[in-house]
């Protein structure tokens, strides 16, 4: 999508930039950007779990799984979001 009266930034990583601009006219803007943290985010397409237990039954194993799976914080479809902090 391209539209003539806006200006997107896209963060590459965490630190401070200046950006300078300026018109035909030689009046110029400064712009002093912070980029503090770093987020991502990821949609999650499908959930799986594994259930390891020597002395477990397969009914065992599949309820622990069902279970597991049941209590996710995030269903398929949903989105996570990270933050990556500075150090």
């Amino acid at each position: 999508m391209t539209y003539s009266n806006y200006v997107l930034f896209e963060a590459l990583n965490v630190g401070d930039a200046t950006v300078t601009i300026t018109d035909q006219s030689g009046h110029s803007c400064v712009l002093n950007i912070h980029i503090g943290y770093y987020s991502e985010n990821i949609v999650v397409a499908k959930l799986d779990a594994t259930v390891v237990g020597d002395n477990m039954t397969v009914a065992q194993q599949k309820e622990l799984k069902e279970k597991a799976l049941a209590t996710t914080p995030v269903k398929g479809g949903g989105v996570i979001n990270l933050y990556i902090p500075t150090k």
